[in-house]
């Protein structure tokens, strides 16, 4: 689908921040905006559904126990600066984390019971990539989910998750204790 068709093609016609600005910053998403994401990834991501069924997908993955009460949280990455002038935050990447409960075993046998988090739902807009935001996106998403949700446990890990074919090892999620 060109990039012309895509939902809210002509949002915010205002130049593009550069990926390293001060101003751009990774928020949880309203239901509003999650509703955007939804929008923007459906062409790509909905297979034989039409919108509507994706959206009714989208919906009920939301209730499952999994992701419920605060299990799934949608991120999106955003310049502020545009917020502070009253504009709708422009949608710059986004993605979906998804709290587990994980045990690590220790080499001198201790097992411990943490928290981890899955990544998934990594999207940027065509009109937006190769510019560096699903980049900062992951740099600012690995120090938030050190902490995140923390108090449900010690969060010492993190899975990316890619149907695109092997991700690899991401140096931005990989931190020693």
């Amino acid at each position: 689908m060109p990039s012309s068709e895509l939902p809210g093609a002509d949002f915010h016609a205002s130049p593009l921040p550069d990926s390293s600005s001060p101003t751009l910053a990774l928020v949880r998403a309203t239901p509003a905006e999650v509703r955007k994401t939804w929008e923007a990834n459906g062409p790509f991501w909905r297979g034989p559904l039409s919108l509507a069924q994706f959206f009714q997908r989208e919906q009920h993955l939301l209730s499952q126990s999994l992701t419920r009460n605060g299990g799934m949280t949608h991120w999106i990455l955003v310049d502020n600066a545009q917020a502070s002038q009253g504009q709708d935050r422009r949608i710059l990447c986004a993605c979906e984390t998804i709290r587990k409960k994980a045990l690590v075993a220790y080499a001198d046998g201790r097992v411990e019971d943490v928290i981890s988090h899955g990544i998934g739902s990594v999207f940027c807009d065509p009109r937006f990539r190769r510019r560096g935001y699903a980049a900062r996106m992951m740099k600012e998403l690995a120090a938030i989910l050190r902490g995140w949700q923390s108090n449900q446990g010690n969060c010492l890990f993190t899975e990316l998750y890619s149907d695109i074919g092997k991700v690899g090892r991401n140096a931005l999620f990989h931190h020693d204790k």
